[in-house]
């Protein structure tokens, strides 16, 4: 009996051994699937921003039509906007000065146009409407550039910036553009991308993907965390200037009376969002402005905003705060009951728990980085700091203060601190943002003056989010001296940077010794004539105009004494862009002023100081004259000398016998 139950008992162990292999066997297998190209990094999603993917009716049909966005023939869209502000001026003069007349024609050109994508109260399309491309592999970049699609993809800047040699970039088979159809909630979205990722696992042979989020999509990202985050199919994600609580610009459209938009905000979007350089400005000189944004706002109001209220994304970028009254006034609880449910989840499960949920994932080992603009108006004339489209609070969960309002000591004092570490700083140079209160206050970069969604036209943000998502060099805002928490847009629309030699940006201390100039245009060299600041004792010489070519770095001498404590200041550079014909310009940058004799913070130590030419030497007016007037007293006082020697030279020789 001892034998058998020896028997028996080796006999079971060997069993429980044989499943235990055999339960490591999947686990096993799916180690040697994660990376079947070898190539090291996980494909990446797109998740592109409102509006973005293309819709199409009857599609496979004879009636097969694009419905959106508005057919316009050619990828020249420059031309396309200088023509309509050609156009504008003589729209308003055949109206003979009567607004009703052009906001009615205008309006029922837009009804028509965007007509086929409106949907039906319970939140459904009135058409037969699909978002192209579908599926994974169609969505492939490479595959779309070998089948005529590139225009498919709105975020095209952003997917090209992906595709290069090295560490810091990937391969045209490694990039996806997940095209839902946007008008839909985030709540069926995420359903949509959670098939889709498997699909794109299966096409990649990579057991996990990364996800790349832009505004919109960066609320579709945090809604795929929120239901679908623990099955494990993410390595890493950027949310790039993510709606985590909508936008206030979206309340602002339909409850604000005083709505207008800010046009030279708006100038200065439309430039950076289509890539170009000081064109507009000269477009747009004989233009009545805000006659033209008032009338496009009541386009809007009239023809446009009844049919997106009837869209399930727009209510998912309402924010928290106004969502429940805006819902009541506008919403029929029967008639929209669809959209009204789907809505109560976004608003309710997940952007009170953006922050919880975001965390969790990276517990999870998901590797996340938000990355957001600030210090420009929304765009409805609303002084909250934002992007121009979101607000910094909305995309970051950081504290902002609003345009115009100057910080004081304990103005952040009562914010709700994610970061409680004392040896942190999360404060911004300019002292306008407490990053401390943020979702993610260890992983998320501010750019000071970016627009919305617009890191790709920036050399800086692109390598920034590129880093991220294809190699280990980034790690938290710490990691890289050239990629401090703050730091300014140093887009080719924005023509230069300005940071000093030693500090990272934002910065002036003890240990720089030089203000560093760079030009960030592509095109055009600028011409710079003075630099003026203003809130501290500090003054830049150089000789006559510098010239600064594109991509160059000059770097300028200054005087200046360092306060007793901590202040802000701001440097203006007046400037011309040499087009044709030239622009005169002006940009101020705002720094934080670190007193002498104090230890060098730690979020300051390392920074990298690019090589740059030293400017020719220009003395201030008031040092020519003081130069001047110590030569002329310096000449006269050695000639008066030299006539006294001579005088008692000449004496002595008269008085010897």
């Amino acid at each position: 009996m001892l034998i058998s139950l020896t028997k028996m008992t080796r006999a079971l162990c060997g069993l429980l051994c044989a499943a235990l292999l055999l339960l490591c066997l999947p686990v096993a297998s799916a180690a040697v699937d994660k990376d079947a190209c070898g190539c090291g990094r996980s494909p990446v999603i797109l998740l592109p921003g409102y509006s973005g993917p293309q819709l199409v009716q009857d599609l496979g049909t004879v009636n097969e039509e694009k419905v959106w966005p508005i057919s316009i023939q050619g990828d020249n869209t420059q031309t396309l906007l200088e023509g309509i502000l050609a156009m504008l001026p003589k729209l308003l003069a055949d109206a003979n000065g009567n607004r009703e007349t052009v906001i009615k024609k205008a309006g029922e050109t837009l009804a028509a146009l965007t007509e086929r994508i409106a949907m039906r109260p319970d939140g459904t399309s009135k058409y037969n409407i699909r978002a192209l491309p579908e599926g994974a592999h169609a969505s492939r970049w490479d595959v779309m550039l070998k089948n005529g699609q590139r225009l498919l993809n709105n975020q095209r800047p952003i997917t090209e910036s992906f595709i290069g040699a090295g560490d810091g970039h990937t391969t045209a088979d490694h990039v996806y553009f997940f095209a839902s159809d946007w008008r839909m909630g985030e709540i069926e979205n995420a359903r949509q991308l959670d098939a889709y990722i498997q699909q794109v696992k299966e096409d990649s042979g990579h057991a996990q993907v990364s996800l790349f989020g832009v505004s919109y999509g960066g609320l579709l990202a945090a809604t795929y965390f929120t239901y679908y985050g623990e099955k494990g199919d993410i390595d890493r994600c950027v949310l790039h200037a993510p709606a985590l609580d909508g936008s206030t610009l979206a309340v602002d459209l339909l409850k604000k009376k005083d709505f207008a938009f800010d046009a030279a905000s708006l100038v200065d979007f439309l430039m950076v969002f289509l890539n170009i350089e000081s064109v507009l400005d000269q477009r747009i000189a004989g233009l009545d402005l805000q006659t033209l944004s008032g009338i496009a706002v009541e386009v809007l109001r009239r023809y446009l905003v009844p049919e997106i209220l009837l869209f399930g994304s727009f209510w998912d970028i309402i924010p928290t705060a106004q969502y429940e009254a805006l819902k009541a006034e506008y919403l029929d609880p029967v008639a929209n009951a669809a959209i009204i449910r789907a809505s109560d989840r976004v608003h309710r499960e997940v952007m009170p728990f953006v922050a919880e949920t975001l965390r969790k994932m990276q517990l999870r080992g998901v590797k996340i980085m938000n990355i957001s603009g600030f210090g420009v108006p929304l765009g409805g004339g609303s002084s909250l700091n934002s992007d121009y489209v979101i607000e910094v609070q909305s995309t970051t969960g950081a504290a902002a203060l609003a345009l115009g309002e100057s910080w004081q000591q304990g103005c952040f004092a009562g914010i709700r601190r994610r970061c409680t570490d004392p040896n942190h700083r999360h404060l911004s140079p300019c002292h306008t943002v407490d990053a401390a209160s943020a979702y993610l206050p260890e992983h998320t970069w501010f750019f000071g003056g970016q627009y919305h969604g617009q890191a790709a036209w920036d050399a800086y943000g692109a390598a920034l989010y590129c880093k991220w998502l294809f190699s280990d060099e980034i790690r938290d805002i710490y990691s890289h001296p050239d990629y401090p928490q703050f730091r300014d847009s140093c887009n080719p629309t924005d023509a230069l940077e300005l940071r000093f030699s030693g500090s990272i940006s934002g910065y002036l201390t003890e240990n720089d010794e030089t203000l560093l100039l760079t030009n960030t245009s592509r095109s055009y060299a600028l011409s710079v004539h003075a630099v003026h600041a203003e809130g501290l004792d500090f003054n830049v010489n150089f000789f006559s105009n510098i010239t600064v070519q594109p991509g160059e770095t000059i770097r300028l001498r200054y005087e200046t004494v360092l306060p007793y404590s901590e202040a802000v200041f701001g440097l203006r550079v007046n400037y011309t862009r040499e087009t044709a014909p030239p622009i005169r310009e002006t940009r101020t940058f705002r720094f934080s002023a670190l007193p002498a004799g104090e230890a060098r913070p730690a979020f300051l130590t390392g920074a990298a100081s690019p090589p740059g030419n030293l400017a020719p030497l220009r003395f201030p007016p008031r040092h020519i004259l003081l130069l001047l007037t110590g030569g002329f007293l310096s000449v006269a006082l050695t000639g008066l000398c030299a006539g006294l020697a001579k005088r008692r030279r000449t004496a002595r020789a008269v008085a010897k016998p």
